[in-house]
Order: C-alpha cells, then sequence, then structure tokens
C-alpha cells in the first residue's frame, strides 16, 4: 500500500501561490489581509519543510527559483480546482429546457404558474418558445412541446394533458343583451392554426346547432387565440373559444358560456422525441405539467338537464329556485300579525309556504316552455 507523501498545510501554499502570482510579498499581504511579516514567515517556513529556496528575493520584489516555478503550477491548478469544486457546491449550476406552445396557451394556462414552478424547481431556468408553427422535435431545438390535436404525431411521444371544449363566451354585460337568435350575434372570430377537421370555430357550432353556417360570417377576425379573448372579455362579441383556457376568466366572472351545445374538442398534449432519453431537467419540467394538468378543474360539457338533443343550440338559464323561495319564505314570516299566533294558525302558515315552495318550484320550469330554439 502506497503512502501518501505528507504535504504543508493549505494555508501556507496559499500564501505561496498569491506571492508568487504577484511577485511581492508586500501584495500578497495586501490581498490576503495580513502583514508583510505575516507571509514571509509562511513562506520561510514552507522553504525549510521543503529544504529548498522558493523566491529569489530582491529589495522591491521576489522571483520563483526553479522549485518555486514547479511548485507554483501544481499549487495554481490545485487551488483552481478546488475553488471550482466549491463553487459548484454552493451555487449548483442552472439547467435551462426550451419549450415550444402556442401563444394562447402560453398566455392563459402556462405564464399564470410560472410563479409556483420557481418555487418548486429553482434550479431550470424556461425559455418559452410561443407560436403555431409546426416545430421538428427531433432536431434538438425545442426540448418539449406541447400542442392540440391527436397526439398521433410521427416520432413523437405525446401524454395527453386534458381534453378541450368549445363554446360561445361573451362578457356578462353584452350576454344579458343578447338575442335568443344566434345569427343576430356579434361574433368574435379566431383562425385556428389547424386543419379545418380540427377547428372548432362558428361554422363547426352553427352546424351542431342546426343554424345554416353562411349565416354566421360576420364579426371581427383575429389571428391570434389571445387578442380574440381580450376582445370577448372587453364587450366586442360572442367568441367560439376552448373553455380549458378560460378557466380564470370564467372563475372571476369576467366570460360566461352563453349557449348550447358545448363541443367536445380533442386534448391537449406534451410532447418528446420518441425513443429519446430525456435530462432530469426535463423530466421534471414535464412532470410538472402533467401533475398541474391532472389537478386543474375540468370544463363540463353541456350539463344533461337543459337539453335532450345536444344539437340544438339555445341560452343558458340560471337557477333562481333558491332565491324564489327565499323570497316567498321572507314575506310569510312579516305577514305574520304577532308572537301569539296559535298552534293551528302556525300549522296554515307552514302548510300554505309548503304550497308557496311547491309553486316556487313548479314555476322554476315555466322559463323552459317559453325559450325559442335558436333557428
Amino acid at each position: 500500500m502506497n503512502r501518501r507523501i505528507p504535504l504543508p498545510s493549505l494555508d501556507a501554499l496559499y500564501v505561496f501561490e498569491a506571492a508568487a502570482r504577484l511577485g511581492s510579498f508586500k501584495g500578497a499581504a495586501a490581498e490576503l489581509s495580513v502583514t508583510a511579516t505575516a507571509v514571509s514567515h509562511r513562506i520561510r517556513a514552507l522553504e525549510e519543510a521543503l529544504a529548498c529556496p522558493l523566491f529569489v528575493r530582491q529589495v522591491r520584489a521576489v522571483t520563483l527559483t526553479r522549485e518555486g516555478q514547479l511548485l507554483q503550477e501544481a499549487v495554481a491548478g490545485s487551488l483552481n480546482s478546488l475553488a471550482q469544486a466549491v463553487s459548484r457546491i454552493c451555487h449548483p449550476e442552472r439547467r435551462t429546457v426550451t419549450i415550444s406552445v402556442t401563444p394562447e396557451f402560453a398566455s392563459q394556462w402556462l405564464i399564470p404558474k410560472l410563479a409556483a414552478f420557481q418555487m418548486e424547481c429553482p434550479g431550470i431556468d424556461l425559455r418559452i418558445h410561443a407560436s403555431y408553427e409546426p416545430v421538428n422535435i427531433q432536431s434538438g431545438d425545442m426540448d418539449l412541446v406541447v400542442r392540440y390535436g391527436t397526439g398521433l404525431w410521427p416520432q413523437v411521444d405525446a401524454t395527453p394533458l386534458f381534453q378541450e371544449f368549445f363554446a360561445p363566451v361573451a362578457s356578462p354585460a353584452l350576454q344579458k343583451q343578447l338575442s335568443a337568435d344566434a345569427r343576430k350575434w356579434p361574433l368574435i372570430h379566431f383562425h385556428w392554426h389547424l386543419p379545418s377537421h380540427q377547428a372548432f370555430d362558428w361554422s363547426a357550432w352553427a352546424k351542431a346547432a342546426n343554424i345554416d353556417a353562411a349565416q354566421m360570417n360576420s364579426g371581427t377576425h383575429y389571428s391570434d387565440g389571445a387578442h380574440a379573448i381580450r376582445a370577448a372579455i372587453a364587450g366586442q362579441g360572442v367568441a367560439m373559444l376552448g373553455l380549458s383556457l378560460l378557466a380564470e376568466e370564467l372563475r372571476l366572472n369576467l366570460l360566461a358560456v352563453v349557449s348550447e351545445p358545448r363541443l367536445p374538442g380533442q386534448f391537449y398534449h406534451v410532447c418528446l422525441p420518441a425513443g429519446r432519453s430525456s435530462s432530469p431537467a426535463v423530466k421534471a419540467v414535464k412532470n410538472w405539467i402533467l401533475t398541474l394538468a391532472t389537478t386543474q378543474e375540468k370544463p363540463l360539457a353541456a350539463p344533461q338537464e337543459q337539453s335532450n338533443n345536444p344539437q340544438q343550440g339555445r341560452p343558458l338559464l340560471q337557477n333562481n329556485t333558491r332565491s324564489r323561495f327565499q323570497a316567498i319564505t321572507t314575506r310569510l314570516i312579516k305577514a305574520r300579525p304577532s308572537k301569539s299566533i296559535s298552534p293551528r294558525r302556525r300549522s296554515f302558515n307552514n302548510s300554505s309556504l309548503r304550497t308557496s315552495h311547491h309553486a316556487a318550484i313548479s314555476d322554476h320550469r315555466l322559463p323552459d316552455k317559453r325559450l325559442r330554439r335558436v333557428a
């Protein structure tokens, strides 16, 4: 077994490296925040340990001897390696993941969640590329790609995130002013950057609602989904949009679904190159996206009780049975003459209350009979 040769102290070697690099004991003392005498003592002790001179001392400078040059090369390289190792330990190297998404997916789904990502994965930097253009994921330019569609793409490992549902949406203020006839609505059109059979635009909705699609072509046209969303929030018209990317706007009542049917679309997918191993950083980003997608609230299809025929488009109703019942109850309570009501009279009031409650529930069904189907 080979025994390791005893080495001088790291402190002595550190002082030697500074003096050799600066060519001055005084300069080394200033850099190390010690006195020149302390530097001179450390160098002399090192020379005695090695049994050879390391510097040629001059009046205002020092130069290395042959042995000093040999030691200086080894010590400088070793100290640099130690500094790099300590830096990597104290400041881990940041990793970068490039992800391609569509503009509306970036603005509506991904960007609002990035603060949480930075807390969960502080060592990963994301580079977000928003575009409708097809991506050659095998080229290596993108680490991850999120796209809407069938997921049946060649040389792509596509994992479904969530299914999209499409419906007409508008601001609540505009919704109150809309005609029951969808052909009279002010429309907002979004140009889907997809094959026609995958796009859910006004033509697709009109067909599902038994409306002539030719009568649903007027309105403002946008090439960017985010712009169409902003226009709908501003009350410029009714837009045919995906509900999954509007979860926050629907929750805050900035937008509302104004009519049925809701069209079930395809899925958003997170994609990787097929047959290629991914780095730990890419896997972490993918798993984070999948976790969020599985926990987010899913948009519902058309409620079953609203129509037996999903092909019929009609305005949505709000269930106000509870508010009607509360109003009737309040009127009955106020109508009581005093606290000395006899049990018999109280029984009569309770009976009236039950009758009124039944009337309220029955009356809730009346608006459905007055609805006009959208022709």
